[in-house]
């Protein structure tokens, strides 16, 4: 069953926020409606968890996440050179992240990989980026961590700004911005 709420609006629902909010199969939740109290249980795994963990992170990584995990439900497209919310690449959602938190990590997917602390995908903590291609210099896709495997992006033309999974989709490697 496809229930059109938006995320916001079901946290609010549940008392939950995007810090502390952990959905799992078998979970009642309450539908964000004044008129009708039902609960929801949730039956199949749910695209994102907004899980947030309490490891070292990197700078501002917290509201990073947040606000990735929030693009992600907003029906962004995927426009070439997009740098706004009326379309992003890869590099401009990053950028426009980054910058919503104060870290200035270029415009390009090769600048934010020199502009960042490489290392390995096992080491990556919410908050880090994630790049595809072998080495820093021949980066070509660049996506958020936000934990749990999962991480928001820009996938390509006729795609939204979306979460996705390391287990279907594996980065190179990762990044800390400095």
């Amino acid at each position: 069953q496809r229930l059109d709420i938006k995320t916001q609006k079901l946290l609010d629902a549940n008392n939950m926020t995007w810090t502390n909010a952990t959905i799992h199969v078998g979970d009642k939740l309450k539908l964000p409606s004044t008129k009708d109290k039902k609960q929801v249980q949730t039956t199949q795994t749910q695209d994102v968890q907004a899980q947030q963990t309490t490891t070292a992170q990197a700078p501002n990584s917290s509201s990073i996440v947040q606000n990735a995990i929030q693009l992600a439900h907003e029906n962004i497209p995927y426009v070439w050179g997009g740098t706004s919310l009326s379309g992003f690449d890869c590099s401009g959602l990053v950028q426009y992240l980054e910058n919503q938190a104060g870290v200035n990590v270029g415009r390009t997917t090769y600048e934010q990989a020199g502009n960042s602390q490489i290392k390995s995908v096992s080491e990556a903590k919410p908050g880090d980026l994630l790049f595809w291609g072998g080495s820093p210099s021949s980066a070509y896709h660049v996506a958020v961590y936000i934990g749990n495997g999962q991480y928001v992006h820009a996938p390509q033309p006729g795609q939204n700004v979306t979460i996705g999974s390391i287990a279907s989709f594996a980065p190179s490697f990762a990044g800390t911005p400095r």
